[in-house]
């Protein structure tokens, strides 16, 4: 579950390398048990009672990592494949989704495949992806989310950075920025300092969302306030090096897997974020 949270985290902060396609295979169901001990474990009741404590597990670590109670839903075999840990289907949903520098409303993460199969060692604790294991996920946002972010992320310091970039924009010095979405679009606010001005001045971008080489990027970027008189040229620097969907979180672990983002849209004045991740097969 924390492998799969971590590479989530990148669904926002997609500036680490990304797969265009991933490679999506499923295999035929092995090594399952036989018929009397499905038969068994259903008249039992040792199936439902199976299923139910893989679930409190599953929850359990989820709420551990990602500061939200999450809905859990398992579809499995039997109970002794349920134990072995080879399963139907495995599909999570959290709200208020919090770790590390990701904020998210709610993310929701269901597998591809009709057979999964997932090993722990007892004795070290490691989880092996005895299979691929392909997922479909969902990530939704708001505009609280994404300052959230970016106030937990090193965002000042690239202002700081620009700031600091001699003749770039002479005395023109950027104080804050915020983001908010209205209307289904995404405002992009910059407070700016200028000479001779007692008062901060704003600068406000509209803009739609893309996805531009497995990264989250701008689309149709409209200057909507002319209160202030600065060059389109800088604006358009100003957001290719501050774009709030351009940060790594600090991820620990193995993040071999590949990530595709598929589409990105703002619907109901919150970004949606779909695709797929493989975790290898024989990853740990």
């Amino acid at each position: 579950m924390k492998k799969i949270l971590l590479i989530l985290g990148l669904i926002i902060t997609i500036s680490t390398p990304t797969f265009a396609e991933c490679e999506v295979s499923c295999i035929e169901p092995y090594d399952l048990s036989g018929g009397m001990t499905k038969f068994l474990s259903t008249v039992t009741g040792s199936h439902f009672v199976s299923k139910h404590v893989a679930k409190s597990i599953v929850k359990k670590e989820a709420r551990k990592i990602g500061n939200t109670e999450f809905d859990v839903n398992i579809e499995s075999f039997s109970a002794a494949d349920l134990k072995a840990g080879r399963f139907k289907a495995l599909k999570i949903k959290g709200e208020d989704v919090n770790y590390q520098n990701l904020y998210l409303k709610s993310l929701t993460a269901k597998t591809m495949c009709d057979f999964n199969y997932i090993v722990k060692d007892n004795n070290t604790k490691k989880i092996t992806f005895k299979e691929a294991f392909p997922l479909i996920f969902e990530a939704k946002l708001n505009s609280d989310n994404i300052n959230a972010m970016l106030k937990s992320m090193d965002y000042q310091k690239k202002i700081d950075e620009l700031n600091n970039l001699q003749g770039t924009f002479g005395l023109v010095k950027i104080k804050s920025t915020n983001i908010s979405i209205q209307d289904n679009r995404l405002l992009y606010v910059i407070n700016l300092s200028l000479p001779f001005m007692k008062n901060t001045q704003s600068v406000i971008l509209s803009s739609d969302l893309t996805v531009d080489n497995g990264k989250i990027a701008l689309k149709d970027t409209k200057l909507i306030n002319n209160t202030v008189s600065l060059d389109i040229t800088k604006l358009n620097y100003i957001l290719k090096y501050l774009n709030p969907f351009d940060y790594s979180v600090n991820i620990s672990g193995d993040v071999s897997a590949q990530l595709e983002l598929q589409n990105v849209k703002i619907e109901n004045n919150e970004i949606v974020a779909t695709g797929i991740f493989v975790i290898p097969k024989d990853s740990i």
